[in-house]
């Protein structure tokens, strides 16, 4: 499908629909820098394209870069000021950066968890060292990139560390 729109692309170079379809597949294929390239692309030809900076937030988001994401969907916005989509995106990622910067620490700071896992973690409603005590490895484990060790021992992190706490 990307072959096909490239030929596209090649004979109308500033063909919006395909540049966001490039886009979007790219995406879905996991290929996030040329995805944001065609986005970026695209949010240059087409400033006034809401459809464009969304898909740009989207991608920025999945690269965990969080504050490019919002700017990307603070520029939806605007152009489309009441789409609840994009106003519900940026309440999400707002929140997300006030709402528990000590659990993001504290999940970045266990073996095997990064910056990306533990963004997943919190995305996927595990907030609070609490919640990890009460999942179940199953739970978990139906996080994206959280195997069966992990869970374990992240499950075994939390617990330790609320009865010290105790």
């Amino acid at each position: 499908a990307v072959n096909c729109l490239d030929l596209v692309l090649g004979v109308q170079p500033n063909n919006a629909s395909a540049l966001l379809n490039r886009g979007n597949i790219l995406l879905a294929e996991g290929d996030l820098e040329n995805a944001l390239d065609a986005f970026d692309h695209l949010t240059q030809l087409y400033p006034n394209d809401e459809e464009a900076w969304a898909a740009q937030g989207d991608v920025l988001v999945k690269m965990g870069r969080d504050d490019d994401a919002l700017r990307a969907y603070t520029e939806a916005l605007q152009r489309s000021p009441g789409d609840e989509g994009i106003q519900r995106r940026i309440l999400e990622l707002e929140a997300a950066k006030t709402a528990q910067p000590d659990i993001l620490e504290d999940l970045v700071g266990i073996k095997g968890i990064g910056k990306t896992r533990a963004k997943a973690l919190i995305d996927a409603g595990f907030q609070t060292a609490e919640d990890f005590t009460k999942a179940s490895l199953k739970d978990l484990m139906v996080v994206k990139g959280i195997t069966r060790k992990i869970a374990e021992d992240l499950t075994e992190h939390f617990r330790a560390s609320l009865a010290e706490a105790r």
